[in-house]
């Protein structure tokens, strides 16, 4: 791991750890180790925690079902569970919903992932996930197997360098992996098996105060899988940046780091976007396919989106290349008045200042909900 303490300076007010002596500091191994996909966070107020996972089938379904110890845009309140289930079936069809449960029907554990959440369970160690999910009208049952290792970028956090009590914490718990499984929509029932993903968040980072942006994308391309992101803060944090970069490759990891890392992203004069590791790995994505709802403008406050993808590892003659498929997002925060960014009621109390309220980070609603 690198020596150094963040993505691109001293002066930087976003800080990664990547040091042996911090994981020792936050008690961690240099492997992550089941209890880090468990609850890591107290369900306080100015917290949040959220478990997701995803899956792109060899028949045309996706599916993305998250478990939330509360909206984003409501982490200043008390817990406030919720669970998001979204299935596109192969013909195009989008079912998607969020229901909110009482905080007694929410129970986790801290020794690994084995979260329940009213008719909805999951369990897993990082090897292995059974996941459950019952709403009126959709039930997935799946089995997550990993191929690539656990990953985390330094000690897995983000901090902000002037208030280290602001963190956000992610864990690629299942860079990449098999996925099986039973459907039901809507009376229909059928047996999906395809390319799955995991990972987590958690934290009690302000983002409409501290973020002006973050960009996330994780791709499989033949043998290799990139998780990425970045998050980019606002001028008043000097507009630091912070690049997080995982390359796997079967069942190695190739790279977990956050040096190097430069992020092109899509806009309206440039098509595609570039994820680069130095001049070590990039990640190339084509044109965007919109997931999540229209809003008639490409530089809508949130974004979820499909693209083909390209991973080139190394350079020379030895270049491996290999074409594929990514999901990706990006979420733009724009500070307003605070009447303006009051999130809806049934959201409870909000900290960040952000026009685009951040609780629709992990709402990846493709189209409206049938329940």
């Amino acid at each position: 791991m690198a020596a150094h303490e963040n993505t691109a300076g001293r002066h930087d007010a976003l800080v990664l750890w990547e040091r042996a002596e911090d994981l020792h500091r936050m008690g961690l191994a240099r492997e992550p180790e089941p209890w880090e996909d468990g609850l890591r966070e107290t369900p306080r107020p100015g917290s949040f925690e959220w478990w997701y996972f995803d899956a792109d089938c060899d028949d045309g379904t996706s599916v993305v079902i998250v478990f939330e110890t509360k909206a984003l845009a409501a982490s200043a309140g008390s817990l406030a569970p919720r669970l998001s289930l979204t299935i596109r079936t192969p013909g195009g069809r989008v079912h998607a919903s969020r229901t909110h449960y009482d905080p007694a029907a929410f129970l986790a554990s801290r020794d690994h992932c084995d979260v329940t959440l009213g008719p909805h369970r999951v369990r897993g160690d990082l090897t292995q996930y059974s996941i459950y999910v019952r709403t009126p009208s959709a039930t997935a049952d799946l089995t997550l197997t990993a191929i690539a290792p656990p990953s985390r970028v330094g000690t897995g956090t983000v901090e902000l360098k002037d208030d280290p009590t602001q963190y956000l914490g992610w864990l690629v718990a299942v860079p990449r992996g098999t996925v099986a499984g039973r459907l039901t929509v809507h009376g229909q029932t059928w047996e999906i098996r395809g390319v799955g993903y995991h990972d987590k968040n958690w934290g009690t980072m302000d983002y409409g105060s501290v973020l002006k942006e973050w960009h996330w994308a994780r791709a499989h391309a033949g043998e290799f899988s990139v998780t990425c992101a970045e998050l980019r803060a606002l001028p008043d944090h000097r507009g630091s940046r912070a690049g997080l970069f995982i390359l796997t490759q079967g069942n190695s990891r190739l790279a977990a780091t956050g040096t190097g890392i430069s992020f092109t992203p899509h806009t309206p004069a440039h098509p595609t976007a570039d994820i680069r590791w130095a001049d070590r790995a990039t990640l190339t994505l084509g044109e965007a396919q919109d997931l999540s709802p229209s809003t008639g403008s490409r530089l809508a406050p949130y974004r979820r989106f499909t693209a083909p993808a390209q991973i080139d590892v190394g350079h020379g003659p030895g270049r491996q290349s290999a074409n594929g498929t990514a999901t990706a997002e990006h979420a733009l925060f724009l500070p307003t008045a605070p009447a303006a960014c009051e999130p809806p009621s049934h959201h409870g109390g909000g900290r960040t200042s952000a026009a685009f309220h951040a609780s629709d980070l992990t709402d990846p609603l493709w189209g409206p909900a049938n329940d």
